[in-house]
Formats: structure tokens, sequence, C-alpha cells
């Protein structure tokens, strides 16, 4: 009671303030008392550190490779300790690991605290590197050439995954899912859509990367007549994924439920070839994913009860098999090692606000810890830091995004030894 009325008062925005100040005063004296240290690692692995002095150094998501082929570079992006997605710029570039220096290549207005720029490596040209960015008043991508800092190419749609090949994008507006998820999307455009609960011609848009043909695969009002037949709720499309070979994809069809303080999800996949739409889950709420091979996906579930697990996936023939062993009982972020029998995840910030990366194994169910370390509660909501763990293509090193040490993200990237 006494909470709810100091909430009413200060509002939710201080008040989110105030009980991040708290949780971090509590959880530092915690570890000034020496009860626990604010980065455990395995001994397997060392650990290197990558970050501009004073600001926030961070990838982004889990789902695109961080390392080049070479293993020589990783990328980033680098923004102002207060940096306000809708007005500042994020510098992005790379480090390199063999000279321990970060090398700036270009800027963008198009970026989120969870996601970045969707920066990634060109698949068919390692001196290349793609990003979203804003031109004209429209959200597109570039594709930037490394040695020159130029941009070689503009792609007329922001993207949010692409094929192996190179051969066609994936996108959706980023700004309608800025504003129905906070952290996702991008705000440097107003959302022309939101006064439309499931727009006819918005939703998940395919760009033939030959062409530059675009075309509407899947609207939000046909996926809402499914659920939602008079069209109450805000619908948007999250987490878009391209199976290995290009033949099909997933993605989360997300709608807000106020009613229930809460949202639904429905986990759907795509058949590029038949043009046919399958719901792999629609009772319990989905989260992250990883693709299995090309037609099974690892996703992290929740139960109406919020109990939380991970689940296997057949995208042919619609099976599911629950992982039932209690180690994977908290939400992470997966990504599976070349022999499709491991994987390596993480945790949200548990007791003391420590998260934990491990490595799983799907034959034994043996869990192993690799890192547990703090995460800073003073950046919260769509600021906060995931650790969002990478696996380089050599699965030598893994790299992910931490604040255990001053407040700001930095990368740290982990070596085997």
């Amino acid at each position: 009671m006494i909470k709810q009325v100091i909430k009413l008062i200060l509002g939710q925005s201080k008040w989110n303030h105030l009980v991040s100040m708290i949780k971090y005063v509590k959880t530092q004296s915690y570890f000034k008392l020496g009860r626990n240290s604010i980065f455990q690692l395995n001994e397997e692995w060392e650990k290197e550190e990558y970050y501009v002095e004073g600001k926030h150094t961070f990838f982004g998501y889990y789902d695109i490779a961080q390392m080049n082929i070479e293993e020589d570079k990783i990328l980033a992006h680098v923004v102002k300790h207060n940096a306000v997605t809708s007005n500042d710029r994020a510098i992005v570039g790379y480090f390199s690991i063999t000279e321990k220096k970060f090398v700036q290549i270009t800027t963008t207005r198009a970026w989120c605290w969870q996601q970045g720029a969707r920066l990634r490596w060109h698949p068919l040209n390692s001196n290349r590197i793609i990003l979203n960015d804003v031109e004209d008043e429209h959200y597109i991508a570039r594709v930037v050439c490394l040695d020159t800092k130029e941009t070689e190419r503009v792609i007329p749609m922001a993207l949010y995954d692409i094929d192996n090949n190179f051969t066609y994008g994936l996108s959706l507006n980023f700004s309608r899912l800025q504003r129905l998820r906070p952290g996702y999307g991008y705000d440097t455009l107003n959302d022309e859509t939101e006064t439309e609960n499931a727009p006819s011609k918005d939703g998940i848009f395919y760009l033939d990367l030959r062409s530059n043909q675009i075309k509407l695969l899947i609207s939000l009002k046909d996926l809402a007549n499914d659920v939602d037949s008079e069209m109450k709720y805000q619908h948007y499309i999250n987490h878009i994924s391209i199976a290995p070979d290009g033949k099909s994809f997933i993605f989360f069809h997300i709608w807000n439920v106020p009613e229930f303080r809460n949202w639904k999800t429905r986990l759907c996949v795509y058949n590029l070839k038949t043009g046919k739409n399958r719901i792999l889950e629609e009772k319990d709420k989905v989260s992250h994913y990883d693709w299995k091979g090309n037609e099974e996906l690892l996703v992290t579930c929740y139960t109406e009860k919020k109990e939380q697990y991970y689940a296997i996936y057949n995208t042919i023939t619609g099976e599911k098999k629950n992982l039932t062993s209690v180690c994977l009982n908290k939400d992470g972020h997966p990504s599976f090692y070349a022999n499709e029998t491991k994987f390596i995840s993480d945790t949200y910030p548990l007791e003391h606000n420590l998260q934990t990366l491990f490595e799983y194994d799907i034959n034994t169910n043996v869990q192993k810890e690799i890192v547990e370390a703090y995460s800073s509660p003073l950046l919260y909501g769509e600021q906060r830091c995931d650790m969002h763990p990478r696996l380089a293509l050599s699965e030598k090193y893994i790299t992910f995004d931490s604040t255990y040490s001053d407040n700001r993200r930095k990368i740290i990237l982990l070596k085997r030894r």
C-alpha cells in the first residue's frame, strides 16, 4: 500500500529511478563486504575488454555474428553516456583484436539499445558491413566499405534479417516496433500507423536484394484476423529470423492486451516457396530463439503461471519437445555450437543482480557455467544491458555486452584457453 502511494506521488519514471538507485546501493554494499565477486570466469576461458573510455560500447543482439570470418575484428556501436536514440547518432566501427584499438567507420541515426542498428558483416565480403540508417526521412540500410569508409550501396528499406547468399532481406515497421516494444525498434521517425491497431499495408516486407523490389508478404491485419477479429488490440512483429538455408523464416506475432497488463505472442514460421504461414506456438508466450539446422528451432517460453523453459520445435511438422532439465528454468538468449548438441545461453540479472553465461549439453543434460557477472541496476527499461552472448565461427571466442564495472556498456571477449 505504501509503495503504491509513493509510486502515485512520484510517477512511473521517478519511481523506476528510485527503485534502481535502491537496488544499486544494496548490491554495491553486498559486493563491498566481500561476499562475492562482481565477475567470475571459468578457468577454461580468458577475458579481454573492448570499449571507448567514457562511452557506452556495445554490439546489441545475439542473433548476428559480431566477429568477422578472420576473427581479428569485432563490430561495435559507441554512444555517449546520456545518448537519446531519437536525437543522437551512434558511432559504428570495429575493434582490431591484434592492435587493441577502435576504428570508426560511419555513424547512424537508426539504432536502439537492445539491437543497435542490426549491424552485421556482409555475408559475401568480409571487407563490407551492413547497417540501418535514415535517409530522406526514411529508414534504409547501407553497405559500407571498411577501407574507404564510403557507402557503396543504399538499400531502400532498413533490414531486420538477410539470407546467407545476400539475395533477399526481410523488414518491418521499425517505428511501430519501437513504440510498442521500446528498445527494439527506432524512434527517429514517427510511427504513421499509430492510430491503426492492425494495418492492412504493414507487416513483414520482402526485399529482393538483386532488384530492390519490395513486396508485403504478411499483413498485420491478416495476422490479427485469427486472434482479434474486432481489431481491439495493437498488433506488431518482432524477431524475424531466416533459416540457414534461406527457405523459410520465423517471426513473433505480438499484440498488447492492456486489461491484462501484458501482451500475447504467437511463434510463426513462413515457407517462402509455398507462401504458407504456420503457427508453432500460441498457448505459451515465446521469448528467444535459435535455429538448430534448417528445420528445428530452440525457443525459450513462458507459461501462464510465468514458469520458464526451453523447447525445440520442428518447423515442418510442428512437433514440440520440451527440454525438462531443471537447469533451463530461466529465460535466456541461446546460440548453438556447430555440432547442434550444445548451446550457450545466459540469464537476466538474478540474486544480487548477477547474470550467468553458461553452456548446455542437450545429450547429457549437463550445464557448465562460463561467467557470472554483475549487471548495473542503474540501467533499466529499454536501456538495460543484457549479455546477449555471441559465438564466433571457430567457437574459440564468445563476446557479450556487460555493465559489470562502471555502469557503462563494455564488450567482453572470452577466448578459450
